[in-house]
């Protein structure tokens, strides 16, 4: 029986009846090292269409998806994720492109972190994407 007092290591995850509570973001896993912040954000434009009277009359939600950025402790031993590479959030259900704009910062007596900018339209949800290699000649599918 666990108490108040109990201390539990870095590896354990607690099970509570059918709830499944996350703590922390041990959950979104450590492909690319330790995930200290992810943010996700459900996006989309917004268009209004009023009537004479300036009343509305239809809301659009043009290009429905979202964003999300992982900033990760960035272990030595792994690889950046290449554009458009597939990230999966299995908790939230949500499984994204790596956009342009991945970055590493590092400062003196820091961690090196890495931001990884990811994106999915809920139009192209099981579409496949597709790169253009550095020789302008092969494109390359990536699922």
């Amino acid at each position: 029986m666990n108490t108040f007092d109990t201390i539990f290591g870095p590896d354990d995850v607690l099970v509570l009846g059918d709830a499944l509570p996350v703590l922390g973001t041990a959950m979104l896993g450590d492909a690319f090292g330790t995930i200290k912040r992810a943010t996700l954000v459900r996006t989309g434009k917004r268009e209004l269409i009023t009537d004479e009277a300036q009343k509305l009359r239809i809301l659009l939600i043009n290009n429905p998806g979202f964003e999300m950025t992982l900033e990760c402790v960035f272990d030595a031993d792994v690889t950046a994720p290449g554009v458009l590479e597939s990230i999966a959030l299995p908790l939230v259900g949500v499984t994204g492109r790596v956009m342009e704009g991945v970055s590493v910062v590092w400062e003196e007596g820091g961690e090196r972190m890495i931001s990884i900018p990811v994106a999915q339209w809920d139009s192209m949800t099981s579409a496949e994407a597709y790169r253009l290699e550095d020789d302008l000649t092969t494109i390359h599918t990536i699922s």
